[in-house]
């Protein structure tokens, strides 16, 4: 399968907690999106992701949360109301519906993160490509059924960093083109004892231990 050549974004690693909940680590911290090409920082890249490509947009999608800014994560994201998500608890299980009636509102997004995440996830090394086709989920059929003019499909990558281990994700992500601007579409979902944004890191695994300073 092709895909374009790797997004980059480049991170800045500051000490973070780290928490298990069932099995899935849950990190707190910040990151920085490498200037481009053209010589514009940070600010500008992301501001401009909504306009940008479906790549772009989920890179800075993730550089969000990495800040702990959800209110700007939100603008480059979307995300299916399925019934039942609204108030949902860490024990219940959220699962796709037939057909969404419509999105989550920022609010309820914006307060959802910041109880489960915090501060913001601590993320390295974190890479986005395109895919060839996007995943044909739940939640790219109700992009679809919601008003999206196109989808595409992207491939995100990465590192999670906690306070002594370092564990590998990665996760295919729906991108809808709505309005003219692209915006990633979270699944909604949750299983069973977890937290929704833990569907947005897939196929985690153990890497390593983080090395203290000066040993």
């Amino acid at each position: 399968m092709r895909a374009a050549a790797p997004l980059l974004i480049g991170v800045i690693v500051l000490g973070a907690a780290v928490r298990f909940v069932g099995g899935v680590p849950l990190v707190q911290t910040d990151l920085l999106i490498a200037p481009t090409s053209e010589g514009r920082g940070t600010g500008d890249a992301m501001e401009a992701a909504g306009d940008g490509a479906p790549e772009l947009a989920a890179a800075s999608f993730y550089a969000f949360l990495q800040q702990g800014e959800y209110e700007k994560a939100w603008e480059v994201a979307l995300e299916p109301d399925w019934p039942g998500a609204l108030g949902a608890s860490y024990l219940q299980e959220v699962t796709p519906s037939p057909l969404a009636t419509g999105w989550t509102r920022e609010s309820d997004f914006v307060r959802r993160c910041s109880d489960d995440i915090g501060s913001g996830i601590k993320l390295n090394g974190v890479q986005v490509v395109r895919l060839e086709t996007p995943p044909d989920s739940p939640e790219a059929r109700a992009a679809k059924a919601l008003g999206a003019s196109r989808l595409f499909g992207v491939r995100a990558s990465g590192q999670m960093l906690g306070a002594c281990l370092i564990y590998r994700w990665d996760r295919n992500l729906v991108v809808a083109e709505i309005g003219g601007r692209f915006k990633v579409v979270l699944p909604g979902t949750k299983s069973a004892r977890s937290l929704f944004h833990q569907e947005w890191f897939s196929n985690l695994s153990l890497v390593g231990a983080l090395r203290a300073s000066g040993k």
